[in-house]
């Protein structure tokens, strides 16, 4: 098993003191691993997303990010450490090369005048993972869905963070697509053994064929965490979604996936 990166003991919290998003929520996340976050809209997802990059206004409970308090660190310190892919980044007027080359700002001195060998390397080595090397004159606004997915990706890993969240990476984009970010995102996973990776997913299926471990929330709170293939059945998935699921299976009889009935 990978080094634990980051860990929740307990936490909850919201965007008011009146009203709390998740509550007692623990969890664990290694390097070198997929964990993928499931539930329907509402259940705490991308809360939890936010709770890791110690972003929201009201937080109990506690979280350590490679072995410190989070509160211990500095918004600047904790940009190094956990980068976070935003899919709409269609706004930004500039090549693909230069829009991940905004992820080394918290690795930069403030006083920099130029990109640095370091930073050229990084930004470099991130497209290449992301499988966009050949799109880096582009300019983001004529990528496609997909494109910029991938895009957002790249920008995160040129961060080299520790812990890399994804929220619906897969959103809006068709079949293809969706399996060319999903395997691109496993291969990023792999491939960074001091890494962990997060990704909210609301496509069963990839979550299947692509996930370490699942941790399943409904209202706030986990029902279910653990390995993926372990974890994922027609009872955690009812409970989870509240509507009843039926188990796919291929000509072998093995689990290809799970129906709404």
């Amino acid at each position: 098993m990978g080094e634990v990166v980051a860990k929740l003991a307990g936490v909850g919290g919201g965007y008011s003191k009146k009203v709390e998003v998740m509550s007692a929520v623990d969890a664990i996340f290694r390097a070198g691993e997929l964990t993928a976050i499931v539930g329907p809209n509402g259940a705490g997802k991308s809360t939890l997303l936010k709770a890791l990059q110690n972003a929201l206004p009201y937080q109990t409970g506690e979280i350590e990010l490679c072995g410190e308090r989070i509160g211990n660190y500095t918004p600047r310190q904790i940009a190094r450490l956990v980068g976070r892919a935003y899919a709409t980044v269609e706004r930004y007027d500039m090549t693909v090369s230069q829009f991940c080359m905004l992820g080394r700002t918290a690795r930069r001195s403030i006083w920099a005048l130029t990109d640095s060998k370091e930073d050229v390397a990084a930004v470099g080595e991130a497209m290449q993972l992301a499988g966009i090397e050949g799109l880096k004159a582009r300019r983001i606004r004529t990528l496609s869905d997909g494109e910029r997915q991938l895009a957002g990706l790249a920008m995160a890993l040129a961060q080299q963070p520790r812990l890399l969240l994804l929220d619906e990476p897969t959103a809006n984009l068709d079949p293809k697509n969706r399996k060319m970010v999903m395997q691109v995102v496993r291969e990023v996973a792999t491939s960074r053994q001091r890494m962990a990776t997060v990704a909210t997913v609301h496509n069963i299926e990839n979550v299947l064929r692509w996930a370490d471990n699942v941790i399943m929330m409904r209202e706030g709170k986990v029902l279910y965490s653990g390995p993926t293939q372990e974890t994922i059945n027609e009872v955690s998935l009812q409970e989870t979604y509240g509507v009843q699921f039926e188990k796919l299976t291929d000509v072998q009889g093995d689990t290809k996936g799970y129906a709404v009935v």
